[in-house]
């Protein structure tokens, strides 16, 4: 008998490294590395995958397709909310009382 705070685990498996769930595991790992690799160009990655090159990366690439990214996604939100009849305002907006929020444009 335990006390009744303790707190036990068991494990009936023993461990081995031929067990089905690690080798999913590194299945699973080794398709996420070859989908990062096939995307790494659009995050400005150059694998120089000759024989003592390392990888390098072009931050201006990196950059201008992040920022694209965030542009296309802003276009969408916009696009959303204008179907369904949602008033944007692109300001600092704070509140002015329970009911009210005053509206500061950057311009």
């Amino acid at each position: 008998p335990y006390p009744l705070c303790a707190l036990a685990v068991s494990d009936e498996r023993p461990v081995s490294t031929q067990s089905t769930w690690h080798t999913k595991k590194l299945m699973h790992q080794s398709s996420l590395l070859g989908e990062g690799i096939s995307d790494s160009a659009s995050y400005g990655w150059n694998l120089n995958l000759e024989e003592g090159k390392q990888p390098q990366n072009d931050w201006t690439t990196l950059v201008q397709n992040i920022q694209s990214h965030i542009k296309s996604l802003n276009f969408g939100y916009r696009a959303q909310m204008i179907q369904n009849n949602i008033q944007y305002f692109n300001a600092f907006g704070t509140f002015s009382d329970v009911a009210t929020i005053e509206l500061v444009d950057k311009k």
